[in-house]
C-alpha cells in the first residue's frame, strides 16, 4: 500500500508539471465579453465631439461674414456658450476657455458700437448674462456697471425706469442684492414721478421752435409774372409768459404794371401773452403791413 501511494503522487506531480510548463508556453488573456464594445463607444463618443467642434468652427466662420448688427451679437453669444457647454463635457475644447471668452469680447464690442443708447444698453447687459454662465462674474458687474452709468443718458423717463427694473434683475441673479435694491428702488421713484399729473399752472417751459419757409413761382407767356418770399414763425413758452412771432415778406413782379414794379410786401405779427393765473392774462397783439401799424392791448379772462 506504501508503495502504492508513492507511486499516485509520483504520477500526480508529473501531471501538474505538465500543466504548468503548457501554461508558460501558450498563455491565454482573459477579455470580458463587453470590452470590445466599451472600446468602439469611447472612439464613437470622441468622433462625434470632433464633429462637433468642426460645425461650431464653420458656424464661427460664416458668423464673421456677416455685418455688425444685433443679430450678429446674439448669433456669437449662443456660440460662445455652445463653445463652453463642449469644453465642459470633454474636459476640453479645439478652441477652449481662452476662444470662449474672445468671442463674447467681440460680441460686446459690436453692442458698444451701436448708435442707438437704448439698444446698446439692452444688449450689453444681455451679454452680462453670458459672462455669468461661464463663470465670469467679476466681468459680468463690470459691463451692468458700465449699463447703469448710460441709463442715467437716457432722457425718456419712462424707458429709462425700465432699464433701470431690467438691469436689477440682472443683478440679482449675481447676487449683488443690495445693487439691486437700489436700482428697483430708483426705478420706483422715477415711475411715481412720472404718474404724478403736471400741474396746470405754471406752465412746463416748452423750448423754442424757429421754422422758415422759401416760396416763390414765375410765369412768362406773352406777360411775366413772378412772386417769391420768405415766411417765419418763432414761438416760445414760459412758465408764465409766452410769445408766437409770424413774418411773411415777398416780391411781385407783373410785366404789364408801368409803376411799382417789383411791389414789395410785409407782414409781421407778434402774439404776446402775459398769464396772471390758469385763467387771467394780459394780451398783446403788434400787427403791421407793408407801413403800417396797428397796436391791440387786451386784458382778457380765459373761458
Amino acid at each position: 500500500m506504501t508503495f502504492l501511494r508513492l507511486w499516485q503522487r509520483l504520477i500526480l506531480g508529473i501531471s501538474l508539471g505538465k500543466l504548468i510548463l503548457f501554461g508558460l508556453n501558450n498563455p491565454v488573456i482573459a477579455i470580458p465579453a463587453n470590452q470590445n464594445s466599451i472600446i468602439q463607444l469611447i472612439a464613437s463618443s470622441r468622433e462625434q465631439d470632433l464633429e462637433a467642434e468642426s460645425r461650431l468652427d464653420q458656424s464661427l466662420e460664416m458668423i464673421q461674414k456677416i455685418e455688425e448688427s444685433q443679430q450678429k451679437v446674439v448669433l456669437l453669444n449662443d456660440l460662445a456658450i455652445n463653445y463652453a457647454q463642449m469644453a465642459r463635457l470633454i474636459k476640453r475644447s479645439a478652441r477652449g476657455w481662452h476662444s470662449v471668452i474672445a468671442i463674447l469680447e467681440q460680441s460686446l464690442s459690436i453692442a458698444q458700437s451701436f448708435d442707438d443708447l437704448v439698444v446698446k444698453i439692452t444688449t450689453t447687459t444681455n451679454i452680462a448674462k453670458y459672462y455669468a454662465q461661464i463663470g465670469q462674474t467679476s466681468s459680468a458687474i463690470e459691463i451692468l456697471d458700465n449699463a447703469v452709468a448710460m441709463v442715467n443718458l437716457v432722457e425718456d423717463k419712462s424707458r429709462q425706469s425700465q432699464l433701470f427694473l431690467e438691469i436689477s434683475l440682472k443683478y440679482g441673479e449675481l447676487g449683488q442684492e443690495q445693487i439691486a435694491q437700489t436700482l428697483l428702488a430708483q426705478s420706483q421713484i422715477i415711475i411715481a414721478a412720472s404718474e404724478k399729473p403736471l400741474p396746470e399752472f405754471p406752465f412746463s417751459e416748452i423750448p423754442r421752435t424757429l421754422k422758415l419757409e422759401f416760396f416763390g413761382n414765375v410765369n412768362s407767356f406773352r406777360e411775366t409774372t413772378a412772386l417769391v418770399g420768405i415766411e417765419v414763425d418763432y414761438a416760445k413758452l414760459w412758465s408764465e409768459d409766452n410769445i408766437f412771432v409770424n413774418g411773411l415778406m415777398s416780391f411781385d413782379f407783373d410785366s404789364s404794371r408801368t409803376v411799382n414794379n417789383p411791389r414789395p410786401r410785409s407782414l409781421i405779427l407778434v402774439d404776446y401773452r402775459h398769464h396772471f393765473n390758469a385763467q387771467w392774462i394780459f394780451l398783446l397783439i403788434f400787427l403791421t403791413v407793408l407801413t403800417k401799424a396797428y397796436l391791440l392791448l387786451e386784458i382778457m379772462m380765459k373761458t
